[in-house]
């Protein structure tokens, strides 16, 4: 029973976002960002291996993210109106730094 179970939500994860004075390139290459602004890859507590490398970088004015999905093959296919399903990426952010309010407020952005 205990191993149906995610590992992840055991515990709250905090990663370092690194600064970035100038913005990435955008080629279609995100291995040109760098290691430093590589997330680890939190599914390895799951025992599986990752589909995807995600960076993030942030500077004054914008918050970067960049994902490559290596082995993925022809279009993409996605519905607006079922962003849940499909291909996308989902970005949560909570503008505060309080840890003991457990719900959505207006600091709580999504992408």
């Amino acid at each position: 029973m205990i191993e149906s179970i995610c590992r992840r939500s055991f515990f709250q994860f905090e990663l370092p976002i690194r600064f970035r004075a100038r913005p990435p390139l955008i080629d279609g290459d995100a291995g040109k960002w760098g290691p430093h602004f590589l997330l680890p890859p939190l599914v390895e507590l799951e025992d599986q291996s990752p589909f995807a490398d995600v960076y993030c970088a942030w500077n004054a004015e914008f918050f970067f993210v960049a994902v490559d999905v290596p082995e993925r093959h022809g279009p993409l296919h996605s519905d607006p109106t079922q962003w849940w399903k499909h291909d996308g990426l989902r970005i949560c952010i909570d503008t505060r730094d309080t840890r003991d309010v457990k719900r959505a407020t207006r600091f709580c952005h999504f992408f």
